[in-house]
């Protein structure tokens, strides 16, 4: 059985590193190149591994633990700005960033994505009261989104 195990730097291009066995001794696997720095990394249930970029982009690669390969899906223009935030949860994504914008996105398997496996924009809000970069998202367990921002304060989202 293989586990995804993930490796990123400030300074340093995307890594993704498979790791086998569990995670008793983990091995490196492959890397994969974002070619920018990467600034917040989000992997959903169905193997989907989404990396923020710092001129708001999303990179998107489709992982899968039998063959341990993944496979660049594309990118999608997210923000006006870097990309500081993701947040998983199912298939569903959210992502923040520099322009204090929150995007959701649609089901990566939903008629809207018309089956390129990449996000699709279905709602944008800006939390009341910022206008600094978000810099943090987190899911909680009754599914409300909440933001954090470099105004320092903590949000529930749209």
């Amino acid at each position: 059985m293989s586990v995804f195990g993930l490796l990123s730097g400030l300074l340093d291009p995307l890594r993704r590193a498979l790791l086998s066995g569990g995670d008793d001794d983990p091995q490196p696997g492959a890397e994969l190149a974002a070619g920018q720095h990467v600034w917040c990394l989000a992997a959903s249930e169905d193997g989907r591994l989404y990396a923020g970029l710092p001129d708001g982009r999303i990179s998107v690669w489709r992982c899968d633990s039998t063959t341990n390969s993944a496979t660049f899906l594309g990118e999608v223009q997210a923000h006006g700005g870097t990309v500081y935030a993701m947040h998983a949860r199912g298939v569903k994504l959210a992502s923040a960033g520099a322009d204090a914008v929150v995007q959701s996105w649609a089901d990566m398997g939903s008629v809207e994505s018309a089956g390129s496996g990449l996000p699709t924009r279905v709602a944008a809000s800006n939390p009341v009261g910022c206008g600094l970069p978000i810099l943090a998202l987190v899911s909680a367990p009754t599914g409300e989104l909440f933001s954090g921002g470099a105004d320092g304060c903590v949000l529930r989202s749209a």
